[in-house]
């Protein structure tokens, strides 16, 4: 998963990264209308939160670096080993900036997250 974040907000923010979760009904796009339940205050059991900042990737150049002057940067997210996952079910993950209380996440066209069916 490749989100495009601004660099000065990724530089002020607390935290942010994905919040990810694993289901198994009905499919990719029936998961990603259906994620806007993976919010920060469900974190625990069924979502999990993975803080990318201060963290770089070589995907991208210094696009990817944290410290690079750029305008942006990519924040990526790779899921490996996948235990208790088989085929059939679907990883959905949402992208989120926390600044103190204020926790916010993006929006793709008009899904609240993003899906991949294994």
């Amino acid at each position: 998963f490749v989100s495009v974040l601004n660099t000065d907000i990724a530089k002020d923010a607390d935290e942010y990264g994905y919040l990810v979760a694993k289901t198994n009904t009905k499919g990719a796009q029936y998961a990603m209308s259906n994620c806007g339940g993976i919010t920060y205050e469900n974190i625990g059991d069924k979502v999990v939160k993975l803080d990318c900042k201060g963290t770089s990737n070589q995907l991208s150049g210094d696009y990817g670096n944290y410290d690079a002057d750029t305008d942006y940067k990519y924040v990526t997210l790779a899921v490996n080993e996948l235990s208790g996952v088989e085929s059939g079910w679907v990883i959905v993950t949402r992208f989120y900036v926390k600044k103190g209380n204020t926790i916010s996440y993006s929006k793709y066209s008009t899904y609240d997250g993003i899906a991949c069916a294994i």
